[in-house]
């Protein structure tokens, strides 16, 4: 029972967590838009009937520009509308400081790299079974040892998947990095599950914690590739 709370637990925070990252990228998108919609010589009332349209975003208005950004983003997408004299718009200038795709899609690409050199080791016969397949061997029998050379191929693929994904390199074609990419998060997801269950107190100590991590910065990507 204490493992099904717990469980439920990790689950409910997954889902909040969620619920924030399709709010960042909705309120990114929201100010890109709408930035990208003036046009030189639109005056100022146009703009701001323009900018109170938006539901996810706030803008401030000085003689000189207009500043518009998200509390969502935490203020790391930004658009400034440029005014001349005359009260109409010069230009506009989009900027993002954060790309947070970029920055889930760096730390799982460490993540998996780093889980996949584990898997290596694994198969290669070092003796750190105990964090691994439920902890029943130190040191894995062949049939695991197999198993964990599969994971560290898979690994390897999923790892630059999530950075071609997300732009860092153009290794792996789009349309096959996001299908890896949701076959992933899916599997992390079913990971967390399996790694309460573990019979090794090692393995549920480390292995769940990486887990949570992994599944939340691919779920950020995944946001990302559907949006």
């Amino acid at each position: 029972m204490k493992t099904f709370i717990k469980i439920t637990t990790v689950l409910l925070a997954v889902l909040g967590f969620l619920i924030i990252v399709i709010y960042w990228f909705e309120a990114e998108k929201e100010v890109r838009i709408l930035c990208s919609m003036f046009q030189k010589g639109q005056s100022v009332e146009d703009v701001q009937r323009t900018l109170d349209t938006g539901n996810l975003l706030s803008y401030r208005k000085d003689p000189e520009e207009i500043s518009v950004h998200s509390i969502y983003t935490l203020n790391s997408t930004e658009c400034t509308v440029r005014l001349s004299d005359e009260a109409t718009v010069t230009g506009s200038v989009y900027r993002q400081y954060i790309r947070l795709e970029g920055v889930a899609g760096g730390f799982a690409a460490v993540l998996t790299f780093g889980l996949s050199v584990f898997q290596l080791l694994l198969a290669l016969g070092v003796p750190w079974g105990e964090w691994a397949w439920g902890g029943f061997h130190k040191k894995l029998p062949r049939s695991l040892r197999i198993w964990s050379f599969i994971s560290f191929l898979l690994l390897i693929i999923a790892g630059f998947s999530v950075l071609s994904s997300t732009d860092f390199i153009n290794l792996i074609p789009q349309n096959i990095s996001r299908i890896i990419v949701s076959l992933l998060t899916i599997i992390f997801l079913g990971s967390i599950v399996g790694n309460f269950n573990s019979q090794s107190a090692k393995e549920r100590k480390v292995m769940i914690p990486l887990s949570i991590f992994l599944l939340c910065s691919y779920l950020v990507v995944v946001v990302y590739l559907l949006g």
